[in-house]
This record gives structure tokens, C-alpha cells and sequence, in this order.
């Protein structure tokens, strides 16, 4: 049922009541001098006034002699009740929800850190959709005191800085949460002698050390003195191999259950001690009951001393990425009851292992599962937003997901499109065609993972082509056309974003054609298709990937600090080096046909049975060695 009507004025500018704002004055300047188009210093037309008044999370709009007031339970209501006022929204009745904290969680380890900026920036833009809660998932990516290797090169984060966060996202209504990791995930501080010792496996923290409980203890004290929120995330998810390296070699075996459950009690006494809540993604357990280590099993079976195990004072977390079947959600959260537990839902924003978000796959997912969640009495969930592969995901892609999780979590789903704030960013539908780089093919399956063509082709080894039968052929046409439908929207209104997607399609395009095309030349000993190949598709493709590359690090640059970035640029180096070598190859074959080419010899595989079915990563789709 739609709550607000959205109306057609074009843009208006608003006047803030100032002796009515409260508590929200601070945030309401940020949001007015990052807007000033819409809050001009000289005043608007429209008034909005503020009112602390409804007894139950959510807002009413009333309209006023001189424009509208905002009734309020929280801050976070004011927040998202103004911007349903900025996009044109008219009184019908009062909005609300049934979660209590409406958050987003950001990963900020896997190669991209966000800079304070950056986060200011997408916290704005969060509080106009109602979230309440923001989680920073590092790793390694904070400073700790006395351990210098803690994040080093990495680009973490200064006390300072994360002191800065809390406070900007305390001014928009929004509790900031670290969420970190307390025993696996590790590697990237395990690859330094310093703390050698201190591994079990390369990613694994050593159970029952001194040295692992000291530093533990060194990790919450450094991100609880920055975070006025009591509350913490302490991962323990994925610890795989836990107590079959350095341990057994060290004490022998040992159950990992038992290990794990030992690890966790002492890190929720840690929390204790110094008044933290903490939580944990809840996987570990439900793995456990399954024959094959599988999270969503249906005939997992968890055994009653294994519940008995967890600890009272710890929060479980429910991460589910996979399923459109609102049944599955209701399943697992009556599972998750069973453990004696109220878990917190987290939803994925499919941003992970490509350069833009794939909507259909986040929208299927996150409302199939949002609407457990509200049915449920669930009362508190969230987004994850990881960086998986690289990070090499526009920041900007995810925006649409997260309103679309918002109003998901409002009731209001259907009036996503309406609802989304495009001041300083291309619109919906311009990111919604970006979205279609990935499409729902038809072979989707649950519990598994979405195509992500839009990345792994692009850096598809092009001389070996060993994934030639993955490639759709129907991309280069697909491709050229997102590139038309992309051009029109930056005429409109030219955005580095939006050229950087529609790049990415005009290079895919021909790229695409080329793995399409080069092996089958080849073969068929087409040696007019290979000469126009080399003077065409191969220098088409490499001005492409060049252009790409420059408009990718303006993207980065905008949003990350630097560290990071190496990595992608050696992505794009290899690429160009191996585009090189193949332009070498063919030249030498055009010259003298007995120059074989022996890499384009081999007769292409599918290495799923759908070729459709294609997921693969960057480590996969640039080698087969």
C-alpha cells in the first residue's frame, strides 16, 4: 500500500525551520551544504519544520499554510522523512517500520578503503533512506597502537580518522558499529614475520596462544575507544582449516568445534570486560550439522550440545545472499530461534566480483528475504556491501540496492524508483541500465552465485581463450546497445560514473567478439577474418582497455585512498601486455601461416554444462595456469 504520492513538480527548493530542528541541526547542515541547489543560503519556497512526535519508529508529512512539517519517533525517521519530503512525496498517511536498526555494512578491507570523505558522502545519502546503522568491516584496516604491522601498506585507518566517522554518522542519526575479525580472515596480517607465530593456518588465528589473546584484546580496545556504540562485530566466520596447521602440530588434534567454541568464549569475555555487545555471523554452527560443510543445508541437524555451547551474551547473525524463495528465510530464522537466538538479517547487495551491481540478482534476493524478515518480528537487519575479488566495484552501483533495501524494510518496495535521491549522482534508471551488464540469464540457481560476465571477460586471457565457451555469444550486440542506452543518459547529464560503465560496455563489446571469434578463425585457418582482426578488434580492444583503465582510477580516486589500486592497475597492465602478445601472434601467423599459434590450437571446453552458469573471478579468467 503506498504510503506517499509522488508528485510531478520538477525539482523545488526547501527552507529548513531551524528553531525546530533539535538534535538534527547538525546533520541538517551537512545535508544542506552538500545540496545547495536544493537548501539555497537565500531560502526556498517550501518550508519543512520538525516535530518529535510518533510514538513508534517511522514519520508523518503534514502539510503546513507554508510547506511541510515532519512528525518523528528517531532521529533516523526525521532523516529519511525529509527525504521523502525533497523528492515530492505528499501526505497520505504515516510510514513506518518494524526493525529498530535499519543498517548497511561496508566493507572497507578488501583492497579499497573508503576515504572519511567518501563515507561522509554515502552516509548523506543513507539517512535520506532511513538507515540507522552503519557497519565497517576491517579487517586489518585500523590502527592499534605498538603493532605497526597491524594494516601496514594497507591503508587503514587513523584513530582520528574513525573518531571523525562516529561523530558525522552520530550527526545523521546513525550508529556506527566496528565489525572486524577476531580469529580467521587474518591472512593479510599473518603474511608478516611479526606475527608468524601467532598463525595457525596463513588466515587462521592460534587458538589458546597468549600472544593471540593479547592481541585480541589490543584489537577491541583500539576500535572501542573510537565508537560510541557498545556494540561489535567479531566475525568468527569462515575460520576453515581451524586447528589442522600450527595447532596439531603444536597440541595434537583437537575438535574444531571444540576450538572454535573455546576461541568464542574467551573473545565474548573479552567483550564483557570492557561492556561491549558482540555478534557473530552464524554460520559456523549451521556448517556443523551439515554433511558437507554447507551453510544452507536442508538437512543440517544442529546438535543440541552444540547450541547449548554459544555463549548468552553474543548476537548471531543470519547472512543470506542466495535465496528468492521467502520460505527458505522463514526456515532458517526459525532455526536460528531454535538456537535460543533473535537473529540479526543481513542481506547482499550482489556488488562483489564485478564493476557495477547486479540488480535483478539484489532485488530478487533482498526482498524475498526482507519480507521474511518483516514477517518474522524480526527487529533488526542489514546490508552487507562486500568488495570480494578487488573491489573493483563503483561505489556509486550499490545506491540503488540500498534504497531498494530501505524501502523493503518500509513496506514501501514498489516506490523504490520514486524515493531515490539523484542529486549529486546519475539517476535510477541511468544505473539501472549499468545493471544489465549481468543479466539474469534464465540459469540462475539457488545457493549459488550470480553470471558476472561484465568482469571476468574483460579480463578473460585473450591468447589463451581457454573460457571461450563461456562466452555468450549474444554479448558483443548486448553489450553495444547499453553502450547506446548508456550515451543517452550522459548527454543528459555527463557523469564520470556513468562513462565509466559505458566504457566498460563499448570495450566489452569488442573484446567479447574477440574471444568469440579469434580461436575459431584460427582454427578454421580464416586468415582474411584474422587480418581484419589485427587491424581492427585487436587495436579496438586495446584503445578500450586503456580508456577504461583511466576513467577506472578517476572512479577509485574519487572514493578510495590510494592504497589498493596497485592491484587493479597490474590488472590492467597484464591485460594490455597479453592484447600485445596476441597482436604479435597473429602478426607473425598473417605473415607466415607456418608461425603456428599453439595456445589457439586447443579445442575450447565448457567447464560448467550451462555456459551460462559463470561465475568466475579474476585469478580464474586471466590464467589457467
Amino acid at each position: 500500500m503506498n504510503t506517499l504520492i509522488k508528485t510531478q513538480e520538477p525539482a523545488r527548493r526547501f527552507s529548513l525551520v531551524w528553531e525546530t530542528a533539535g538534535e538534527l541541526t547538525g546533520g541538517l547542515r551537512e545535508i544542506a551544504a552538500s545540496q545547495p541547489e536544493r537548501f539555497p543560503a537565500e531560502g526556498g519556497e517550501i518550508e519543512i519544520s520538525f516535530r518529535q512526535g510518533e510514538d513508534r519508529p517511522g514519520f508523518r508529512l503534514t502539510r503546513t499554510s507554508s510547506g511541510i512539517e515532519i512528525s518523528h519517533a528517531r532521529k533516523c525517521d526525521a532523516f529519511r522523512g525529509l527525504g521523502a519530503a525533497i523528492m515530492g512525496a505528499e501526505v497520505a498517511a504515516g510510514e513506518y517500520t518494524p526493525f529498530s536498526s535499519l543498517g548497511v555494512m561496508l566493507d572497507v578491507s578488501r583492497n579499497a578503503v573508503l576515504t572519511v570523505e567518501s563515507l561522509k558522502r554515502l552516509f548523506r545519502h543513507f539517512a535520506l533512506m532511513g538507515v540507522n546503522t552503519i557497519q565497517l568491516y576491517m579487517e586489518d584496516v585500523y590502527e592499534i597502537e605498538g603493532e605497526p604491522f597491524f594494516g601496514y601498506c594497507r591503508g587503514r585507518y587513523r584513530k582520528e580518522e574513525l573518531q571523525e566517522i562516529d561523530r558525522y554518522g552520530d550527526l545523521l542519526g546513525i550508529e556506527v558499529v566496528p565489525c572486524i575479525q577476531t580469529l580467521g580472515h587474518l591472512e593479510k596480517i599473518l603474511q608478516w614475520p611479526a606475527y608468524a607465530a601467532l598463525a595457525d593456518t596463513p588466515a587462521v588465528l592460534l587458538v589458546d596462544d597468549p600472544g593471540v589473546r593479547s592481541l585480541i584484546e589490543k584489537m577491541l580496545d583500539a576500535v572501542s575507544s573510537c565508537f560510541r556504540s557498545r556494540r561489535i562485530h567479531v566475525g568468527m566466520d569462515e575460520a576453515h582449516g581451524i586447528g589442522l596447521g600450527r595447532y596439531r602440530l603444536l597440541n595434537g588434534d583437537r575438535r574444531p568445534f571444540d576450538l572454535l567454541s573455546t576461541h568464542l568464549r574467551t573473545v565474548v569475555k573479552l567483550c564483557s570486560e570492557r561492556g561491549l555487545q558482540p555478534m557473530i555471523w552464524s554460520d559456523m554452527y549451521f556448517r556443523l550439522g551439515s554433511a558437507t560443510d554447507d551453510y544452507y543445508d536442508r538437512e543440517s541437524q544442529v546438535p543440541a550440545h552444540v547450541a547449548a555451547e554459544i555463549p548468552g551474551p553474543v548476537d548471531l547473525v543470519y547472512w543470506d545472499y542466495y535465496h528468492s524463495d521467502p520460505e527458505f528465510y522463514v526456515d532458517w530464522i526459525e532455526r536460528h530461534r531454535k538456537l535460543g537466538k533473535e537473529p540479526v538479517f543481513a542481506a547482499g547487495a550482489w556488488c562483489w566480483g564485478r564493476f557495477w551491481t547486479c540488480y535483478p540478482r539484489a532485488f530478487a534476493t533482498i526482498g524475498a528475504g526482507m519480507k521474511s524478515a518483516r514477517e518474522a518480528g524480526l527487529k533488526e537487519a542489514m546490508l552487507t556491501i562486500w568488495g570480494d575479488d578487488g573491489a573493483e566495484m563503483d561505489p556509486v552501483s550499490i545506491l540503488p540496492a540500498v534504497q531498494y533495501f530501505a524501502e523493503c524494510a518500509y513496506g514501501t518496495a514498489t516506490e523504490a524508483a520514486g524515493r531515490f535521491d539523484d542529486f549529486d549522482i546519475p539517476s535510477w534508471d541511468a544505473l539501472l541500465v549499468g545493471g544489465e551488464l549481468d543479466p539474469n540469464t534464465g540459469h540462475e540457481y539457488e545457493g549459488g552465485h550470480s553470471t558476472n560476465f561484465g568482469q571476468w571477460v574483460l579480463w578473460h586471457d585473450p591468447l589463451l581463450n581457454f573460457l571461450e565457451k563461456h562466452v555468450p555469444t549474444e554479448m558483443p550486440a548486448r553489450c553495444e546497445a547499453l553502450a547506446e542506452r548508456l550515451a543517452h543518459f550522459q548527454e543528459r547529464k555527463p557523469d564520470l560514473h556513468l562513462e565509466f560503465i559505458r566504457q566498460l560496455t563499448v570495450t566489452l563489446a569488442v573484446k567479447s567478439r574477440l574471444h568469440l571469434d579469434v580461436g575459431r578463425m584460427y582454427r578454421d585457418r580464416d586468415r582474411a577474418g584474422l587480418g581484419r582482426m589485427l587491424g581492427e578488434t585487436v587495436p579496438q580492444t586495446l584503445e578500450g582497455v586503456r580508456k577504461l583503465a583511466l576513467l577506472h582510477r578517476a572512479v577509485w580516486g574519487e572514493w578510495h585512498k590510494p592504497w589498493g589500486w596497485d592491484v587493479i592497475e597490474r590488472r590492467y597492465a597484464g591485460l594490455i601486455s597479453r592484447l600485445e602478445s596476441l597482436r604479435t601472434a597473429l602478426e607473425e601467423h598473417c605473415q607466415d601461416e607456418a608461425r603456428r599459434i599453439p595456445e589457439l590450437e586447443e579445442e575450447p571446453r565448457p567447464l560448467w554444462t550451462e555456459a551460462q552458469n559463470s561465475f568466475f573471478t579474476y585469478a580464474r579468467a586471466s590464467s589457467s595456469m
